[in-house]
């Protein structure tokens, strides 16, 4: 994932520089807070607090129309059940910290000079996945990115995002769990 991160940006840097004379680029810095649930066997469906920050990077192409790009540092959190604790390939209860980098490619309608809606992908990668073990020691959590999708609202410069991924994980019967992200930010335009 961060591979292909790091081919993206400047991918997606050259295509604003490149058409710079027919569309208007964007930069801004963000930060916020999340709320976080999950949706699977081995974790408890109680949100749990974490936080957000990042940038954002849009190519405006008509005055109502832009694709935006969100590189963002994410973490959350999450508890799981004490789930088959005598088992190899189960693990003890607790919360878990996850911490994600992730680019979502929006697309944003500006509705009004103030208020805009965006949806898109979400490209996700889960960067402590050595952290967290099952009983047997094997890691709990799958190593490799993830898709998810982005929904949200940017009211002047407070934004709110829904965030929804599967995160895949080897703990037994369990072989995914959903996430659901509500985020709540401030966000600066510098360009």
């Amino acid at each position: 994932m961060l591979r292909t991160i790091k081919l993206f940006a400047p991918s997606m840097l050259l295509l604003f520089i490149s058409h710079s004379s027919f569309a208007q680029l964007g930069f801004g810095i963000r930060l916020g807070g999340n709320l976080t649930g999950t949706d699977g066997s081995a974790f408890q469906a109680r949100k749990r607090i974490g936080f957000q920050a990042g940038a954002d990077l849009s190519f405006k192409f008509h005055d109502k129309i832009a694709i935006q790009a969100e590189p963002t540092y994410h973490l959350l959190r999450v508890s799981n059940h004490d789930y088959s604790p005598n088992e190899a390939h189960g693990i003890s209860g607790g919360r878990r910290a996850l911490r994600y980098i992730n680019v979502p490619l929006l697309l944003k309608l500006n509705l009004t000079s103030g208020l805009a809606l965006l949806a898109g992908p979400d490209l996700n990668h889960l960067i402590n996945v050595d952290v967290h073990r099952l009983n047997n020691g094997a890691q709990a959590f799958v190593r490799r990115p993830n898709v998810g999708y982005m929904l949200g609202i940017d009211l002047g410069n407070v934004y709110f995002r829904y965030r929804n991924m599967r995160r895949y994980n080897n703990i037994i019967e369990n072989g995914h769990a959903q996430l659901n992200q509500f985020q709540l930010g401030l966000k600066w335009s510098i360009i």
